[in-house]
């Protein structure tokens, strides 16, 4: 770990508080501007473009958009079918937006999920998912390790009736680390779809801990996740799923020695989960018709 992320500053919070409200005004932005027939190409290119008309040009990873049953994830995926594709559209679609700025430095990192034109069983599944975001900082506070966590949240999500869909993303993580990086490297060179800053980081942790498991960048259900996360920031994403639909949240979590918080406690999700209050659970429903239209990808 780098002295920077040894030493969060009240300056460093705030840096990365502005780096993940503008991701997230831009997922709202692009949700207010989505329309049928458009493609999930079409939609990481007004990510995109938002992000341009903000000054902004580095990413920690490219934006990631999944329409209909995309949004579930498949446990076979190879790294590219997680980039936007040519499918299309569909009203009532559940729809996740995913993207990562690096804001002066700060990186985040936030999924933003919801149905085009709405759909009670998507709205439902949303509201599912506070539960989860209660549990993780209370876990890690009572003494959890990251591995204790990531399974417990398995067990209380296949209890829900759901699938933990964060075991299909790469190495099965539902959490990585971000952090401040240098002003002016060169981010829009991506690879595998992440910035290039980001991959040497995440490579270069990923290598340090195999001599030291505690300084490794991911959070899984995997023994070296079998102690309490590594001071700093935690980009960190239950993603749940069942009959054709996925959902998730993503934002960053704050951990310290004997503390864990979410960064902001007022993101568009929990906004929502306010509004949603008591509308019911949604189990044993699905979205058939979704899952069955075409995926529209490439071959």
């Amino acid at each position: 770990m780098t002295t920077s992320e040894l030493s969060c500053t009240a300056a460093d919070l705030a840096g990365y508080l502005r780096s993940q409200r503008l991701a997230y005004a831009c997922a709202t932005h692009v949700e207010s501007q989505l329309e049928a027939g458009m493609t999930e190409i079409q939609a990481a290119d007004l990510m995109r473009a938002y992000m341009i008309r903000h000054d902004i040009h580095h990413y920690f990873h490219a934006p990631f958009v999944w329409f209909g049953d995309r949004t579930e994830l498949a446990l076979e995926w190879s790294d590219d079918e997680f980039l936007p594709s040519q499918r299309r559209l569909v009203r009532g679609m559940p729809v996740i937006l995913d993207v990562a700025p690096i804001v002066d430095g700060y990186a985040s990192d936030i999924g933003y999920a919801f149905a085009f034109g709405g759909h009670p069983v998507v709205e439902a599944m949303l509201a599912d998912l506070e539960v989860y975001r209660d549990m993780i900082p209370r876990l890690l506070k009572a003494g959890a390790t990251m591995q204790q966590v990531y399974r417990t949240l398995d067990l209380q999500i296949a209890a829900a009736g759901y699938r933990s869909s964060h075991h299909a993303y790469p190495a099965g993580v539902i959490g990585h680390r971000v952090s401040k990086f240098a002003a002016g490297i060169g981010d829009e060179a991506l690879t595998g779809g992440f910035g290039k800053s980001a991959f040497h980081y995440l490579k270069t942790k990923k290598e340090l801990s195999q001599h030291d498991p505690l300084v490794s960048p991911y959070w899984n259900g995997c023994d070296q996740s079998a102690h309490a996360p590594e001071a700093g920031l935690w980009a960190v994403e239950p993603h749940i799923a069942r009959g054709g639909i996925g959902v998730k949240f993503e934002e960053l979590l704050v951990v310290t020695e004997g503390d864990a918080y979410w960064l902001d406690p007022e993101p568009p999700h929990v906004q929502r989960w306010r509004l949603t209050a008591g509308a019911g659970s949604g189990r044993g429903a699905s979205v058939s018709a979704f899952a069955s239209e075409p995926s529209g990808r490439e071959a």
